[in-house]
């Protein structure tokens, strides 16, 4: 059995080659970009960053190879992306993988989720084992007061 231990968002990451550690730079839960204009649906955010995940296994499953699948959920719930990922175990128990991005469709203001799921027994469902959030705020525009103070 595998299981993503932590996920999470930065704009970049080192691994140590040597002692198989990870270095995480500036890592990301909150964006605030430019209002879209208001003719599309959706804009592409075009920034670089990368989703880190860790995964463990039990030392003594000899499957080397994991499917999973990794959909990007707009704050209304649709999926916007959605795609199926392997992670790989080099003979080791655990292992680090960094997916790299050069944006992401922002659709409104919000929360938007990363999940990660793992099939099922039967592999025809999948089942969520774990959700990274971004939260996407647009700038204030000029006349906009803070509500919050």
């Amino acid at each position: 059995m595998v299981n993503c231990l932590w996920a999470i968002l930065c704009e970049q990451s080192i691994i140590n080659e040597e002692t198989g550690n990870i270095s995480l730079i500036e890592v990301i839960d909150e964006l605030e970009i430019p209002h879209p204009p208001e003719s599309k649906e959706v804009l592409i955010l075009n920034f670089d960053f990368e989703l880190v995940t860790f995964w463990q296994k039990n030392a003594d499953d000899q499957e080397n190879e994991y499917i999973f699948r990794l959909s990007i959920i707009a704050p209304s719930g649709k999926v916007l992306l959605q795609g199926e990922q392997v992670v790989t175990f080099n003979g080791s128990a655990k292992s680090f993988l960094k997916l790299k991005f050069a944006g992401i469709p922002i659709t409104a203001e919000g929360s938007y989720g990363f999940r990660i799921e793992l099939p099922k027994n039967d592999k025809t469902e999948w089942e969520n084992i774990k959700v990274v959030s971004l939260q996407v705020n647009y700038e204030k525009l000029e006349g906009e007061s803070d509500n919050s103070t």
